[in-house]
């Protein structure tokens, strides 16, 4: 059994505290997405804040994980919107690694080039 608690120091930055729990941000409208600016482990000594280490992508991008040792974060969070533009932009990133001859031999390891 776990929990967690949520705090709101100002409009875009929380304090979430817990153990055995996972907390996300959503966004109160369907267009938009959420992004965290910064996530920053630490404690509080004498009502100030004490960083400790700052968390990246890889340990946000599904949430905020807590496990069975309670932690204290300082999140930065704010919101984006993907248009149709941005979607048709993304999409064209997209491509399969059989592509043209010249990106293939990029991720072949026969320095011939043969494919």
């Amino acid at each position: 059994m776990g929990g967690a608690l949520v705090s709101q120091l100002n409009d875009n930055q929380f304090l979430v505290a817990g153990f055995y729990s996972r907390v996300d941000f959503r966004p109160n409208t369907p267009d938009k997405r959420r992004r965290f600016l910064r996530v920053e482990e630490g404690t509080y000594e004498n009502g100030v804040f004490k960083f400790r280490r700052l968390l990246n992508g890889d340990q946000t991008d599904g949430g905020l994980d807590f496990s069975s040792e309670p932690l204290v974060l300082r999140v930065s969070v704010t919101t984006y919107r993907l248009d149709l533009a941005d979607l048709k932009r993304l999409a064209s990133y997209a491509r399969p690694l059989a592509g043209p001859p010249q990106l293939r031999r990029v991720f072949n390891d026969d320095p011939g080039g043969r494919v």
